[in-house]
């Protein structure tokens, strides 16, 4: 198989063109959105995201810090009578909060496991698993007020998958990470996007329709999304 090196020379060659040695980003003079929302406070940002959000048929529970969050995660379980929940193989702050609430609930449910994305599993055994689970719980870099919108950062033990597969997702989201445009969320992106093999971004549930415009919900992707905002 060719290296990276190799099968970009052969294309320039075919092209008869120089192989780039550097790219240089443009540089953009103007940025006329940057002052669309200087008026706004943070929690301008937050009650936005949450109009939009819930626009979208997405719902919303706030949690009032990180402590409370297993408590609300496993609400969240237990009101939606899930079985099967899968995890990323995750050991951050708001990782360890959502493995300690789901193991709470599978040890008091009957039937009810904790399934893990992990990177060393088979993979079709894996992703068929988790395809079949009632829900995924798994949390956000980002929140975009203007579209409601939430950010995954995905890689080896973050499988999009869990966030995909699923019927039903619930995603944590601290407030202070809510930022106004989709502009802000690239300006962070150089770093992540090397050490990660999908930026993912979430706009409510999943939306279909036919050329008659019947609208489906949950086709191509989860037919239902819970984000918890943690303050």
């Amino acid at each position: 198989m060719a290296t990276k090196k190799e099968f970009i020379t052969d294309i320039t060659n075919k092209l008869g063109r120089p192989l780039p040695e550097k790219i240089e980003p443009p540089d953009f003079r103007d940025h006329p959105a940057d002052g669309l929302y200087d008026n706004f406070s943070q929690q301008d940002f937050i009650d936005q995201f949450i109009r939009e959000l819930e626009a979208l048929s997405a719902n919303i529970i706030r949690v009032a810090s990180i402590n409370d969050l297993p408590d609300a995660i496993h609400t969240f379980l237990k009101e939606s009578d899930i079985k099967d929940v899968v995890v990323w193989n995750d050991d951050t702050e708001q990782g360890a909060a959502i493995h300690k609430a789901c193991d709470a609930y599978a040890g008091q449910k009957k039937g009810a496991r904790v399934i893990v994305w992990k990177d060393e599993d088979n993979r079709d055994e894996l992703i068929s698993t988790v395809e079949q689970a009632d829900a995924g719980v798994v949390y956000a870099e980002y929140g975009i007020s203007e579209t409601g919108t939430v950010v995954l950062y995905n890689k080896a033990g973050k499988g999009r998958s869990v966030s995909l597969l699923p019927n039903n997702i619930g995603i944590v989201l601290n407030t202070k990470k809510i930022v106004p445009r989709i502009t802000q969320v690239f300006e962070q992106l150089r770093e992540p996007a090397i050490d990660h093999s999908c930026i993912n971004f979430i706009s409510g549930p999943s939306r279909s329709a036919d050329i008659e415009m019947s609208l489906s919900i949950g086709v191509h992707g989860p037919g239902e999304i819970t984000v918890f905002l943690v303050d």
